[in-house]
């Protein structure tokens, strides 16, 4: 496959997983009206939580494409996570622009602060006023991610084309 054959690809991905996003941000509001008339439920509090995690997950896996593919492979060692997110905000020279708009770095730093403690901390107490705030804000983060996801398809689909212009 050519690499401009794998970046449309790449592109069509990031479209796609903006889609999807865009799809978990709704579940995410449903959840949250739910909870919302009850705090105490603790299947509604899992399930939002449930949710905050499938969110970022989906936010995650779609930068590690997008950085191994343009920039050959993503961070190594027990702070990968971190380290790849932070990535996801660089303007690499001559290799791509940023992935996330910066406006989100605070957040998506905070959600996978809690996608940690929520697969590492087996007896973890959800706590509905915690959650209430992060899926507030992640409702809201959601509509600018996909737009940046869909801006980064769109940069990576000029790229190609002045790159099918050169030949």
């Amino acid at each position: 496959m050519s690499a401009d054959a794998r970046q449309l690809g790449l592109a069509a991905e990031c479209d796609a997983d903006a889609a999807d996003l865009a799809r978990l941000v709704s579940q995410l509001k449903t959840f949250q009206a739910r909870l919302r008339a009850d705090t105490n439920d603790e299947a509604l509090q899992a399930a939002v939580a449930l949710n905050l995690d499938r969110v970022y997950t989906a936010t995650e896996s779609v930068i590690f494409r997008v950085v191994t593919s343009l920039e050959g492979q993503a961070p190594s060692g027990s702070d990968w996570h971190m380290r790849l997110l932070r990535q996801a905000f660089l303007d690499v020279e001559g290799v791509r622009p940023p992935i996330l708009a910066a406006d989100l770095r605070s957040h998506l730093t905070d959600l996978l602060g809690f996608r940690y403690k929520l697969r590492h901390s087996y007896l973890m107490h959800l706590d509905s006023g915690r959650l209430e705030l992060l899926a507030e804000e992640t409702a809201s983060a959601g509509p600018r991610t996909e737009a940046s996801l869909r801006t980064f398809a769109g940069w990576l689909r000029s790229k190609e084309q002045l790159s099918s212009a050169d030949h």
